[in-house]
């Protein structure tokens, strides 16, 4: 089996309807989508759940099945693609979804724990989208994405005259704003908090592609503790528990605006630096002859 690599096209086929999608899977899958285009791969619009095999992406010689929080579980792909699936969060999972795809990747290691008994899935850390940094005209103080809400804090931003003037908005709302309305209001806050949800939920060391995508634009943020963000960006600020976080964003708010943009913009340029070593594609040349042939002329 042999293909162009450089004009084949690419199908993500994601396994809930878009008005669920959030910001950080979102994100997810534009990291996925960059590194295939920069590999020489054509990526077709996004299908959902509801509309998987749209007739544009009949040509699709790749797949990539996104499996969000719901089971999915798909046969209708033909023997002539290379199928890849690819667990973004992890809640429930089952063992047929582990059957019938070539290769699978996953963005948390307890998925790899989990079934540690596959050879073929691999772990995809956290990565980012280069970008131009903002600048802010503080129209509000905290901007507050969140994936589950915190009920408390956001009472906090909407009626604690302290707080200032400030913006709420859920991941999956955020996402759906365009590109312009996204940017206009991450340069409005003099700092975004962004909560990846219920504690528990996602590994400990899971970092959210989301957070990284607002580090990108060089917009100062809090998130949730993680000790691999600690190790790599000093003095980043961030909370241990849904009671935290008010404290947490009064702190950030006493900080100077100079020294808190001045502290973003290190933390993008250390961002555009990291190098994620896993860089799939290549991985999984070495570890899949049916898809080895995919990238003879590109390595």
């Amino acid at each position: 089996m042999s293909f162009t690599c450089k004009k084949d096209l690419v199908a993500f086929r994601i396994g809930v309807e878009q008005e669920y999608v959030d910001y950080d899977l979102d994100m997810a899958l534009m990291v996925l989508k960059d590194k295939f285009e920069k590999k020489g791969y054509r990526v077709g619009d996004f299908a959902y759940s509801g509309n998987l095999y749209p007739k544009e992406l009949d040509e699709a010689k790749i797949n990539v099945f996104v499996r969000g929080f719901i089971p999915f579980y798909d046969k209708r792909f033909g023997d002539e693609t290379v199928n890849i699936f690819y667990v973004h969060r992890v809640d429930n999972l089952i063992k047929q979804e582990f059957d019938n795809y070539d290769y699978y990747l996953a963005s948390q290691k307890s998925t790899l724990t989990k079934f540690k008994d596959s050879n073929s899935i691999d772990y995809f850390g956290t990565d980012n989208i280069e970008r131009r940094p903002i600048k802010g005209n503080y129209a509000c103080n905290v901007l507050y994405i969140y994936e589950f809400i915190n009920k408390e804090y956001a009472d906090y931003l909407s009626f604690d005259e302290s707080a200032g003037n400030n913006k709420v908005i859920s991941g999956s709302k955020f996402y759906h704003l365009s590109y312009k309305e996204k940017v206009d209001m991450l340069k409005e806050c003099k700092v975004v908090l962004y909560a990846k949800g219920v504690f528990g939920v996602d590994d400990e060391d899971y970092i959210p592609y989301a957070v990284y995508d607002i580090m990108s634009y060089g917009v100062p943020v809090i998130t949730n503790y993680n000790k691999r963000l600690a190790d790599v960006f000093n003095g980043l600020l961030m909370f241990n528990s849904d009671e935290d976080m008010r404290d947490v964003t009064i702190k950030a708010l006493k900080i100077s605006d100079e020294e808190r943009v001045k502290k973003a913009l290190e933390y993008k340029e250390i961002l555009d630096k990291q190098q994620i070593d896993d860089s799939f594609i290549e991985k999984y040349a070495k570890k899949n002859e049916i898809i080895r042939g995919y990238l003879d002329n590109i390595n």
